[in-house]
C-alpha cells in the first residue's frame, strides 16, 4: 500500500533538503520536530561535508539536549561512510546541549578575554538560591542597620509606610538579581523630593467650602464633607511620611448620598462635588503618594543595584558563573571582533530549538555568532509561538514574533502533522484555539490549524468513551457540611474526576498507539495511560481522598507538595528540636509524631508530674521512667550528642532508619510515592550540605 503524503511533506522536505537557507520553522505540538532536526543535522554532515564539531544544536533541557544527541548517533550508526564515523567520534564533544552550556563552551574557549579564570565551574539551581540567600542577607544589612546612608533610612521608612513587606522587598532584590545585566548606577541620583501634601490639603479645604451651600447638613453627601474635614486635619497633622502615608491612604470617597433639593446648585453642584471628591481620592492622593514613593524605591534600588553588580563583578572573578552569568559574559565576549570572528568559523551551523521561549540573550548570541561572511543557511530555528510560557526565564513572544518577520515569507516553514494526538483530539483543538488564539501583533501569533496523520483512523465509539452521565451534581460529598463552599466544591470535582478515571478502566475505553507507520493499536487503559494535571495544590488533598475512595492507585509528581506532606514533616519538626533543644514546641510536636508514638495521655501524665520539656530532663517519677516520653528523650539526648559528627543529610537518613519511618508507611496505600518522598529531601539536604557546609539550624 503506498503511504498518503503528510499534509506538510514539503516542509519537512525542505527542512531535511534546503541546507544553504536561513529557515524559520514553526512546529506544532507532536510534529517530530526533533525527527527535523536529526534529519537536518544528518544531512549538514553527511552530504554538506561539515563536520559535526563545527555545528552547535540548542535545546532547552538538558533531556532534550541527551535524546537530541542519542537520535543523532542512531541516525549516524547507520551510515557505513566514513563521514559518518567520523561524526560518531565527535559526538560526544559536540556542541549539542542547553544555551547556558553552549554559553560556558565559549567562555571556556576565551577565558581571558570574557575576564574569568582559566576554569570556571557552574553553579546549580540549589547553588544559585544559597548563593541569593547570601546576597539578600548582605542587603539586607544594608538597608535595616544604623550604619546605613541617612537618605536610604528615610526612603526605607517611606516604602514601609506605603506597606511594603519584607517579602516584597525580597522580591525586588530577587528582580534586580535576576536581571544584573540590565542594571546601571547614577552617578548623581536625585535624591526623594519633597511630597506635595498641601496639594492634597488645598484640595480638601476647597471641597469642604461646598458645606455653605448645604441646605440640610443632614444631607449624606453633607457628612461625606464633614468625614473629609476630619480626614484632612489627621493629614495635616503627620507631617512624617510614616504618619501622612497611611493616612492619604484613607480619603474618604464620595458615597451614593447627596439630594439635589439641598443644595444651592442642585444636582449639578452634587455632581461636581462627587467628581471631585474622587478624583481627590483615586488621582491626585494616589499621583502624590506614587511620585514620593517612587522617589524612595530609586533611591532603595540604586543601594541594592550596587550590591547585585559587585557581587556579579566577585562571580566573574572567581570563577563561580550562575547560569544567567553565562548567558551575558558569553554574549559580552562576543563583542569583541577577534572573538567573534573566530566563533564564526567555530561554528558553522546553529540551531535553535524551542525559539518560542528563547531569551533575547539567547537571539543576540545566535545573531553574533552566524553574523558574517556567508551568513545564509548558518542558523536555523524552531519553535512554536502557542507554547511561550516561560516568561520568568525572561522569554518574551515579542522577541520571537521580530526575528519572524525578519524572515522572508518565503522562509518560514510550517510544520502542522500531529504524529501525537487522535483525530477527536486534534478536531477539539482546532475549533477551540482557532476560535480562542486571535493575532495581535506581536503579542499573540496566528492560530496554525493541525492536521492528523492521514492514516490515523477515524474514532470508533466502540473505542470510548461512550456517552454516560453522572448521579446528580448535587450529591453531597463525604464531610461536605464542614466544607467551605469552595472546598465542597473542589471535593465535587475530584470525585467526578476519579468517577471519570474509574469508568474508562471499567469500561475498557481505549488509548491509541501507532503499531507501524501505516497501522494503529488500541488498548485498553490502565491506570499508568492516565495523568492529572491541576492549576494548584490546594485540589490536591480532595483529589487524593477521591482516588483513594475509588481505589485509583496513583502517585504525585511535584517537588513543592513533598515539604508539605506529613512524613517530611515529622522528619524536620524531629529535627528543628534536635538544632532548638529550648523550642519546647517542636518537642512536643516531635514526641506526637508516629517517629516515638507517644499519645496525648502520655504526654498529659507527664505534664501533671511537672516534667520538663527538655532531652536533658529526667523522668519526674519512677513510674514515668519507663514512659513513651522517658524513651524518646533517651534516643534524642543520646543523637544530641553525634550532631557535630552528622551532616543534616546524614541526619535525617538515621532519623528514618532508626525509627523505622520507611517501615511505618508501609501502611499507607502509596507507601513507595512516601519513600520517593522521603529519599527526595534526603538527596536535597545532601546536595545543599555539599553546596553550602550549613549547620542542622
Amino acid at each position: 500500500m503506498t503511504a498518503l503524503p503528510l499534509a506538510d511533506q514539503a516542509a519537512r522536505d525542505r527542512i531535511t533538503s534546503d541546507t544553504a537557507t536561513t529557515l524559520f520553522v514553526e512546529a506544532g505540538a507532536g510534529s517530530g520536530k526533533t525527527h527535523s532536526l536529526v534529519g537536518r543535522i544528518c544531512r549538514l554532515v553527511l552530504q554538506d561535508g561539515i563536520e559535526l564539531d563545527r555545528i552547535a544544536a540548542i535545546t532547552f533541557t538538558e533531556k532534550a539536549a541527551a535524546e537530541l544527541r542519542e537520535r543523532i548517533r542512531v541516525e549516524l550508526a547507520e551510515h557505513d561512510t566514513e563521514r559518518a564515523r567520523g561524526a560518531l567520534e565527535q559526538i560526544d564533544t559536540a556542541a549539542i546541549g542547553t544555551l547556558h552550556a553552549f554559553a560556558a563552551r565559549i567562555i571556556s574557549e576565551h577565558p581571558l578575554e570574557a575576564g574569568v579564570p582559566p576554569r570556571i565551574a557552574v553553579v546549580d539551581a540549589m547553588g544559585s538560591q544559597l548563593s541569593f540567600e547570601r546576597r539578600w542577607r548582605r542587603m539586607r544589612t544594608r538597608l535595616f542597620t544604623d550604619a546605613a546612608p541617612p537618605i536610604l533610612v528615610d526612603a526605607m521608612g517611606i516604602i514601609m509606610a506605603a506597606g511594603a513587606s519584607l517579602d516584597q522587598m525580597r522580591a525586588l532584590a530577587d528582580a534586580l538579581d535576576r536581571n544584573w545585566d540590565r542594571l546601571t548606577l547614577d552617578d548623581n541620583p536625585q535624591g526623594i523630593a519633597p511630597a506635595d501634601i498641601d496639594r492634597m490639603l488645598w484640595e480638601a479645604d476647597a471641597i469642604a467650602d461646598n458645606l455653605a451651600d448645604c441646605l440640610d447638613r443632614d444631607d449624606k453627601l453633607a457628612q461625606k464633607l464633614t468625614e473629609l474635614q476630619e480626614w484632612r486635619i489627621l493629614v495635616a497633622a503627620e507631617r512624617d511620611a510614616t504618619g501622612w502615608i497611611p493616612v492619604a491612604a484613607l480619603c474618604p470617597g464620595p458615597g451614593n448620598g447627596g439630594t439635589g433639593k439641598n443644595w444651592r446648585g442642585g444636582s449639578a453642584q452634587v455632581k461636581e462635588i462627587k467628581t471631585r471628591i474622587k478624583a481627590l481620592r483615586d488621582e491626585i492622593c494616589p499621583d502624590i503618594v506614587g511620585t514620593y514613593v517612587d522617589g524612595a524605591v530609586r533611591v532603595v534600588v540604586r543601594h541594592l543595584s550596587e550590591i547585585v553588580l559587585d557581587e556579579a563583578r566577585e562571580r566573574q572573578r572567581s570563577g563561580q558563573l550562575e547560569f544567567h552569568d553565562l548567558l551575558v559574559l558569553a554574549r559580552d565576549v562576543l563583542s569583541n571582533h577577534a572573538v567573534a570572528a573566530t566563533t564564526h568559523e567555530r561554528y558553522q551551523r546553529v540551531l535553535l530549538d524551542e525559539f518560542q521561549d528563547t531569551d533575547p540573550l539567547q537571539l543576540e548570541l545566535a545573531q553574533r555568532i552566524v553574523a558574517g561572511p556567508h551568513e545564509a543557511g548558518r542558523l536555523f530555528t524552531v519553535g512554536d509561538p502557542k507554547q511561550s510560557i516561560y516568561r520568568f526565564r525572561r522569554a518574551d513572544i515579542a522577541a520571537y514574533m521580530a526575528a519572524r518577520d525578519q524572515t522572508p515569507a518565503a522562509d518560514v516553514v510550517q510544520l502542522t502533522t500531529n504524529f501525537r494526538s487522535t483525530r477527536p483530539v486534534i478536531e477539539w483543538i482546532n475549533t477551540v484555539f482557532g476560535r480562542m488564539i486571535v493575532a495581535d501583533g506581536h503579542v499573540q501569533a496566528t492560530y496554525t490549524p493541525l492536521d492528523p496523520v492521514p492514516s490515523r483512523p477515524r474514532w470508533d465509539i466502540e473505542w470510548g468513551p461512550e456517552p454516560f452521565v453522572f448521579p446528580d451534581n448535587d450529591e453531597p460529598v463525604d464531610d461536605e457540611a464542614s466544607l467551605s463552599p469552595a472546598e465542597a466544591i473542589r471535593a465535587r470535582e475530584s470525585r467526578d474526576v476519579a468517577r471519570i478515571i474509574a469508568t474508562a478502566v471499567d469500561k475498557g475505553w481505549c488509548r491509541e498507539s501507532r503499531a507501524d507507520d501505516e497501522t494503529y493499536e488500541h488498548a485498553a487503559l490502565t491506570w499508568k495511560d492516565i495523568c492529572i494535571l491541576i492549576p494548584s495544590r490546594t485540589v490536591l488533598p480532595f483529589l487524593e481522598k477521591s482516588l483513594d475512595a475509588a481505589g485509583i492507585e496513583f502517585r504525585s509528581e511535584a517537588s513543592s507538595l513533598v515539604y508539605s506532606t506529613q512524613e517530611v514533616h515529622d522528619l524536620l519538626v524531629t529535627c528543628r528540636a534536635l538544632a532548638n533543644t529550648a523550642d519546647e514546641a517542636a518537642l512536643v510536636a516531635a514526641l506526637r509524631t508516629p517517629l516515638f508514638g507517644c499519645g496525648d495521655d502520655d504526654l498529659l501524665r507527664w505534664s501533671a508530674a511537672n516534667g520538663r520539656w527538655s532531652i536533658h530532663a529526667d523522668a519526674p517519677t519512677e513510674v514515668l521512667g519507663s514512659s513513651p516520653v522517658a524513651a524518646a528523650y533517651r534516643y534524642l539526648r543520646e543523637l544530641s550528642f553525634e550532631l557535630g559528627d552528622l551532616n543534616p543529610s546524614a541526619l535525617l537518613s538515621r532519623l528514618a532508619t532508626d525509627r523505622r519511618v520507611f517501615e511505618v508507611s508501609m501502611d499507607s496505600p502509596r507507601h513507595r510515592d512516601v519513600w520517593r518522598r522521603l529519599r527526595f529531601v534526603i538527596d536535597q539536604a545532601r546536595a545543599w550540605y555539599a553546596e553550602d557546609r550549613g549547620s542542622l539550624r
